[in-house]
């Protein structure tokens, strides 16, 4: 990861650096209580280095439930937050953007799956359900994607949590296409 970071290639941003930095982290932290989370966090994490020192976009191929990151001045380490890409994106047309803000009991990951028809998830597993890769069960209209911030836990999407929310918008327009006329922001209870 040093060496890319190094290597300063035009499609390797800071953001993407973050988000494999966070990969890689979050690959460390669940080694041994969720070795299938981390090995996926591993698999992308290589997948998204390969691509960088081909001096390509590490995560612009992605399609699906997205996880990245960024680097916050809030954060220690990355910031990350999902968002759902269709897999027929094109960069040459603009789309809607919906940031939905998840509740206290739940991640990005999982408030984005629910967010995309996953309604009957069993409350008793529902937290051990944040790391597990979810394939919408009713993804957006074609012309939005939709995203989820971490928010900084159960802050109430204010202070730094606010902060995040703006810098996921920021960091969305960066990487796609996004008309700045068609951003909403929805969430419910701690993100509500």
């Amino acid at each position: 990861l040093e060496a890319l970071a190094a290597a300063d290639h035009p499609g390797v941003d800071d953001s993407a650096l973050a988000t494999i930095r966070w990969h890689l982290d979050e690959a460390r932290k669940y080694q041994k209580s969720e070795q299938d989370y981390a090995a996926r966090s591993v698999e992308k994490a290589t997948r998204y280095l390969d691509r960088g020192e081909r001096a390509e976009d590490p995560i612009a191929p992605e399609h699906g439930i997205v996880a990245r990151a960024y680097v916050s001045q809030y954060s220690i380490g990355p910031q990350a937050y999902s968002v759902y890409v269709h897999e027929n994106y094109d960069p040459a047309k603009q789309y809607g953007l919906i940031v939905n803000l998840h509740g206290g009991s739940s991640n990005h990951n999982l408030f984005l799956a629910v967010t995309l028809g996953h309604w009957n998830l069993p409350w008793a597993d529902y937290w051990n359900l944040r790391h597990d890769e979810f394939v919408p069960a009713r993804p957006p209209p074609d012309d939005f994607m939709v995203a989820a911030p971490d928010g900084f836990g159960q802050i109430r999407y204010r202070w730094m949590a606010e902060v995040d929310t703006l810098q996921v918008i920021q960091d969305i327009r960066k990487h796609y296409s996004i008309d700045p006329q068609r951003i909403a922001l929805a969430g419910l209870s701690n993100g509500g």
